[in-house]
Order: structure tokens, then sequence, then C-alpha cells
């Protein structure tokens, strides 16, 4: 790994449209931008469990796609960091490989392993890392651990939508850099 700067990519939410592909799963009349709420599902009066037993099917969390602005968002990411993909499994023994997969099918990662599987994102948060991420919790938790990190926008948290995500990210990303 060279010595730039490193950014922690999220990937549900920021490169992964895991929200389109939760609400085919579980055959809702929703848009992606009515997803209002990080646990919109309890709004709509699904269970935890039966809305992640919607992803423990077959190549699943493979068969994701990617947001249109996800190999941007990379691309220009790449220019100035390093991006190591930093990504919460769900309980399916099967999700954290193909979450590995995905990255390699969509070519956002060769052979290298530019990734971390967990929940505990903070945990990296003294490593002069920046977390972007949807989470307002993993932000905020990563912040709180002394780490910097940048909200990505989405309906679901405080960020908001944005048109231009990437433009967003980048502004933000220029912001950390000029307070240091």
């Amino acid at each position: 790994m060279s010595h730039r700067h490193i950014i922690l990519l999220d990937m549900d939410g920021v490169i992964v449209n895991f929200i389109d592909g939760i609400i085919k799963s579980l055959g809702l009349d929703l848009s992606h931008d009515d997803w209002a709420t990080w646990d919109h599902h309890e709004k709509l009066g699904i269970s935890k469990s039966a809305f992640w037993r919607a992803t423990h099917e077959k190549d699943w969390w493979r068969s994701l796609l990617p947001y249109p602005w996800a190999s941007e968002l990379v691309r220009e990411l790449k220019k100035d960091y390093e991006v190591v993909y930093c990504t919460s499994p769900s309980l399916d023994s099967s999700c954290p490989s193909q979450k590995i997969e995905w990255l390699r099918d969509y070519c956002f990662m060769g052979m290298e392993n530019a990734y971390q599987i967990g929940p505990m994102k903070c945990l990296n948060a003294r490593s002069g890392a920046i977390l972007i991420d949807d989470y307002d919790v993993n932000v905020d938790n990563y912040r709180m651990a002394g780490g910097r990190a940048i909200t990505f926008p989405q309906a679901w948290n405080s960020a908001g939508v944005s048109e231009d995500r990437v433009g967003h990210i980048m502004k933000e990303l220029e912001a950390l850099r000029c307070s240091g």
C-alpha cells in the first residue's frame, strides 16, 4: 500500500445500490428516495428478521447493482487517496465473500485485497484515514473515536439527497484538507 492518505469507503448505500435491491426483494412499491430513514422497513411493518431474510437468497449481495455515480466517485477518490472498501456484512455467512466478488465483478478492485469487513468501522479512526459512509451512526462513532468522516448524501441520513453526490464528497474532502 502506498503512503497516500486513505479513504475508507463504505459500499452499501454509497457505491452499491442496496436499497433498490431490498425494495425489489421485498416486493415494495417504493422508489429509492422514498427510503427516508435508516430503518424504513419498520415504518412499513416489516420485521427486522423478514427484512434481513430477503438478503439470504443465493448470490443476493453479488446481484446488487452499482449506483450510476459509483465509478466516477471511486475514480475521483483514487486520484488523491488510497481507497479501502470498508463494509459491514449481514449475518449471512456468504455475505462477506459476495461483497468481495462484487468489487471484483464491477472492477472496483482487482486481485489486491483493499477491503475491511466488519461492523466496527470506528476502530480505524486513529489510522489517519477518512471514512465515507451513508449511516449517520457509523460517521458519528468514527468521529467520536477521533477520526474524520463524511456522510454520503442519501435520503435516509443527515446529509440528505444531493443531485451531485460526487461533487458533494469532493467538496467535503477539500474542506477537511483545508481544516488540517
